[in-house]
């Protein structure tokens, strides 16, 4: 790998681990919900734990919202008792719903960017070393089922590459519109839901224009009670045509590089 491409590891569901040159990141990563999704492996949680490999410095850890898919308040709290980090980005409603956590978080890490953005809201930060992150509060896709959600997208700039991490943002072309403007996208990473419907694929073409697109927050080997990974593999090849480059990660582990 160049020493300036950036690789992103697929861990669980929508948990990634990003590096580049000698960074760290780490979203959504240590999360147990089994119903629809990618738990975290046992074996790659226990690595995590005894700081293996690529998981021996993880220098910034980050947090689009507290649903079970996208965090496990134990799991975190039990990484956090073991390793520190540079950073840490968390959603200001933590500390209320999640103060065993926050608490670590406090105790492990000198940096806590507490997001507390309004709806519609951005920030941006630098986190060193060539890398910086913008945060932009949107809307949780759902509707009126997740109206009251907090929900962040995260946009990765580091060095030359940028990379877009929206989570399980709504089909908003005003949020998207603001992510677009913060700069070009080498890779967006989205949900299966929003390649499937129209209004995600008029976005992805309309507005965000990446130059690869990662199909993320999918289930891995084993249940898949909605049918995810067939839906995936007929949409990809079905409009093929009028997508970028697109690759869905539905393997534990799996590893892509950008560019």
């Amino acid at each position: 790998m160049d020493k300036n491409s950036v690789r992103i590891t697929s861990l669980a569901n929508a948990g990634l681990l990003v590096q580049y040159r000698d960074v760290t990141l780490m979203v959504d990563a240590l999360q147990n919900e089994t119903l629809y999704y990618a738990p975290l492996p046992e074996r790659i949680f226990d690595e995590m734990l005894r700081g293996d490999g690529m998981f021996n410095k993880v220098d910034h850890v980050l947090y689009t919202h507290g649903h079970p898919d996208h965090f496990t308040a134990a799991m975190n709290c039990s990484w956090l008792a073991r390793h520190s980090a540079a950073s840490l980005t968390v959603p200001k409603h933590f500390a209320a719903d999640y103060p065993d956590f926050c608490r670590n978080a406090v105790r492990k890490c000198d940096d806590v960017w507490w997001l507390d953005l309004p709806p519609g809201g951005q920030g941006q930060k630098s986190l060193g070393d060539g890398v910086s992150l913008t945060a932009f509060r949107t809307p949780h896709m759902g509707g009126k089922r997740f109206a009251d959600a907090v929900h962040y997208c995260f946009r990765l700039d580091l060095g030359g590459t940028g990379v877009l991490i929206t989570a399980d943002c709504e089909y908003d072309r005003e949020s998207y519109g603001r992510m677009a403007a913060a700069g070009p996208a080498d890779a967006v990473f989205i949900n299966p839901l929003f390649l499937h419907k129209d209004e995600g694929r008029a976005i992805l073409s309309d507005i965000l224009k990446p130059a690869r697109a990662f199909v993320y927050h999918m289930p891995f080997d084993g249940a898949d009670p909605n049918g995810y990974r067939r839906m995936m593999a007929r949409d990809v090849e079905r409009y093929r045509a009028n997508l970028p480059p697109t690759v869905v990660l539905q393997e534990a582990m799996r590893q892509v590089t950008i560019p």
